[in-house]
Parts: C-alpha cells; sequence; structure tokens
C-alpha cells in the first residue's frame, strides 16, 4: 500500500518538499509540553509569592489577553507571507528570556510580575494559533498529495494533536516532581529545555517559508465572512465554554493546594499526566465521530461532561486529595473533543485567505479572551467568605451554568436551522479540503 512518504518522494522538483510529520508532532511534543510544564503550575507559583486569589486572577487574566493582542498580529502576518519559520522561532526565543525573568521576583512584588507575564506574553503568543494553522496547513498538503496516489494513508489533525497531550503530560508530571525537589526553579528548567528542542526542530525541520502563502481576500469580503450567525454564534460558545473551563485550568491547583491536606507538588503533576494520558485515546477517534455527527452535537456532550466533572470537584472528601485523579479522565472529552471539534468548526467556517487568522480567533477567545475573564471571574469570586464565595460553591454554580448555556447555544441553533434552508454549523457545512 503507497503511503504518504511514497508521495513525498514522488513529488516533482517543482513542488516544495512536504514538512515530516514526524517533525510536526515532535514540535507539537515539545511546544505544549512547555505549556503544561510552567503555566499548568505557575498559579501555585503565584500563590507561594504571597499573592492573594485575586491578584493571580489578574495575572491569570493579563497571560491570555496580552497572548490574544499578539496573536492576532503574528497570524495576520503569517497569513501574507507564509512564513511560519521565523515566526515560532521569535516568539520562543523573546519568550523564555522574558518568562525566566519571573524567578527574580520575591514576594510582594505584583507590579514586577504583572510586567514580566505581560511582556513575556506577547512575546509567546504566535505559538498557540499558528500551532494549530500549521498542522492543518501540512495535514492538507499531505491530503492534496494523495489525491495522485493510489491507496495512499492519509493523516488527519488529531492524529497530530495526541502528540500535544503526550508532552503536556509527561512535561507536567516531570514539572510537578522538579518542583517537589528543587522548588519553583525545576518548572523553569523544564520549560526551558522544551522550548530549546522546540527552537532546534524548527531551525531544522520546517522550511524558511510556507509552501506558498494563501490568497488574501478583499477586506470587506474577509469581514462579511466573519460577520454571520454562524460565526458569532461558535464564538459565543468558545467563550461561555473557555470562561468555565479557567475555574479548572488557572484554580484547580490552588484549590487543591489550599483546601486539602496532602495534596503534594507530585499529585499535582500525576494529575495532569491522567489528563492527558486520556486526551490520546479521544484524538485518535474523534475523526470518526466528527464524520458521523453533527458538530454541535459533540459539543453539547462535552458541555454535559464538563458540569458532572466540576460538580465532582465540590465533593472531593478533604483529606484524600488524591481522589482528583478519578475524575481527571473527564478531561479527554471535556478539553480533547471539545478543540477538535472547535478547530474543525473553526475550519470550515473560515473564509477562504483567512485560515490562519480563524485559528488564530478560535485560539485566541478560548485562551485568552475567555480563559482570561474567567480567571478575573473565579479570581474574586473563590475568595472565602466575605470577599467572595469559596471553591466548592463555584464548582456547583459553575456545573449549573455551563448546562443552562447548553440548552440556550442549542436553542439558537434550531432557531437559526430553521430560518433558513442554507447549511449550517448546526447542519456542517460542507468540507473544503
Amino acid at each position: 500500500m503507497a503511503t504518504m512518504c511514497d508521495a513525498g518522494r514522488k513529488s516533482t522538483s517543482q513542488e516544495p518538499m512536504l514538512t515530516p510529520l514526524w517533525a510536526l508532532k515532535a514540535i507539537t511534543f515539545f511546544s505544549v509540553g512547555a505549556n503544561s510544564s510552567l503555566f499548568r503550575f505557575i498559579a501555585v507559583f503565584y500563590h507561594e509569592l504571597g499573592l492573594s486569589n485575586w491578584q493571580i486572577g489578574i495575572l491569570q487574566t493579563l497571560h491570555p489577553w496580552m497572548t490574544f493582542l499578539g496573536s492576532l498580529v503574528w497570524a495576520a502576518a503569517c497569513d501574507a507571507t507564509g512564513a511560519y519559520k521565523p515566526i515560532l522561532l521569535l516568539s520562543n526565543f523573546c519568550g523564555a528570556l522574558v518568562m525566566c525573568s519571573l524567578q527574580a521576583a520575591s514576594e510582594g512584588q505584583f507590579t514586577r510580575v504583572c510586567a514580566s507575564v505581560a511582556l513575556g506574553s506577547f512575546m509567546l503568543s504566535a505559538r498557540a494559533g499558528l500551532l494549530d494553522a500549521l498542522t492543518l496547513k501540512v495535514v492538507e498538503e499531505y491530503r492534496s498529495r494523495a489525491a495522485g496516489v493510489e491507496g495512499a494513508t492519509v493523516p488527519s489533525y488529531g492524529q497530530q494533536r495526541l502528540w500535544g497531550s503526550a508532552g503536556f503530560g509527561l512535561f507536567a508530571l516531570l514539572s510537578g516532581c522538579a518542583m517537589g525537589r528543587i522548588g519553583s526553579g525545576g518548572m523553569f528548567l523544564i520549560f526551558l529545555f522544551c522550548l530549546l528542542m522546540t527552537v532546534v526542530l524548527v531551525l531544522t525541520q520546517l522550511p524558511a517559508r510556507g509552501t506558498r502563502p494563501e490568497p488574501v481576500p478583499a477586506a470587506s469580503q474577509d469581514a462579511a465572512g466573519l460577520c454571520r450567525f454562524d460565526v458569532w454564534w461558535f464564538f459565543s460558545n468558545l467563550f461561555v465554554y473557555g470562561a468555565h473551563m479557567a475555574l479548572v485550568e488557572s484554580f484547580l491547583f490552588v484549590y487543591l493546594s489550599v483546601d486539602f491536606v496532602g495534596a503534594s507538588k507530585q499529585l499535582l503533576g500525576a494529575s495532569v499526566s491522567v489528563m492527558c494520558f486520556f486526551e490520546v485515546p479521544v484524538y485518535l477517534l474523534i475523526q470518526r465521530l466528527i464524520d458521523r455527527f453533527p458538530l454541535t452535537l459533540l459539543l453539547s456532550c462535552c458541555h454535559v461532561i464538563f458540569a458532572f466533572r466540576v460538580f465532582a470537584y465540590s465533593i472531593l472528601p478533604e483529606d484524600r486529595p488524591y481522589f482528583v485523579l478519578f475524575i481527571e479522565p473527564l478531561h479527554g472529552a471535556t478539553m480533547a473533543a471539545m478543540w477538535a471539534c472547535s478547530v474543525e468548526l473553526g475550519r470550515r467556517l473560515a473564509p477562504e485567505g483567512a485560515r490562519a487568522r480563524m485559528q488564530a480567533l478560535v485560539a485566541g477567545i478560548y485562551y485568552r479572551v475567555a480563559s482570561g475573564a474567567g480567571s478575573l471571574l473565579w479570581g474574586h469570586l473563590t475568595q472565602q467568605p466575605p470577599l467572595g464565595y469559596g471553591f466548592q460553591a463555584m464548582y456547583r454554580l459553575a456545573s449549573v451554568t455551563i448546562v443552562s448555556w447548553c440548552i440556550i447555544w442549542n436553542v439558537g441553533w434550531c432557531l437559526r436551522s430553521g430560518m433558513i434552508a442554507k447549511p449550517t454549523a448546526y447542519r456542517p457545512l460542507p468540507d473544503r479540503a
């Protein structure tokens, strides 16, 4: 049976060499691993600096919002030039320098920490949206080559993205163990190692420029393509879901560290590893579900599972924090399935010539705007009474509000599909690959 390696070898001299899939997997593995080794634990680092939940919430808001601002700039440049390589290199190098400067911060230096987080976040802003755009671009190039090769196997987005889950879980576990042994410096060392490997792979494996830049549509055409009900209703779900997920992503480790007895750094790292272990089978199988079911149905299932997950956090016994390991397998559905479906829906809704920009918006709204807004909200509400309501009450509230939103969101799609005869996201748009 022919493979895509055969297809790559048969390409003509006029056709650029395809980016090796193993290199794409490795870049994803180390780049996402860098995120988990630092940003998954940084709220605990802030807590050790003596910052309050409210101050932690501000920092957890500042990081994604500054990242979102920068990601739009880099994505626009990428769409216009196809220059993924220099963008990723610049973001990794400068971001590493600035984020590692946080080690020099001492207790009470909230302003200094804010400045470092803001600048570092901006310099790392290209990585998330462009990695997803790069993955989609490379997969589509392999698919186009496969069209001329009988029996060729075609890669999928999920097959590449699952290596990000593996890296996230492995380096979170290593970072947690390192913090338990040598303190917060351990997570910065692992962060630097992952970024160094990412830079080496980008330098040696990615082309200096993309194979060809996407055609840039007229401004009016681009705006019209994005200013549609389907797009904005999709974005609204990214915002609401991301704001709720911030209660887990930004504050779960603070909750375990403060409200439970015996929650070690090793347990925190192990919990992330369990999360990511159960992402892998989801990424392997999700394409079959995407091809078979409406994307809104799959996303609605994620809403319900997330509601169960956050409610389970609220009833954990205070003297048995390790019970969290039995809840974290739900992350496979609440994160991996949700993200794969959202990336696919964003790809289908993207105007021609703006696919990287659409992926930057998808990543930006979820990871940046929504996560930041959610962190700011939950940072205030999770403070102990009388300043707030505490963690348990907020996890229970989140389980109710996400189910309520699920109902509202589906009613919106039902009303939309009943008003027009054209295909909508409720009845998935035809593939434009």
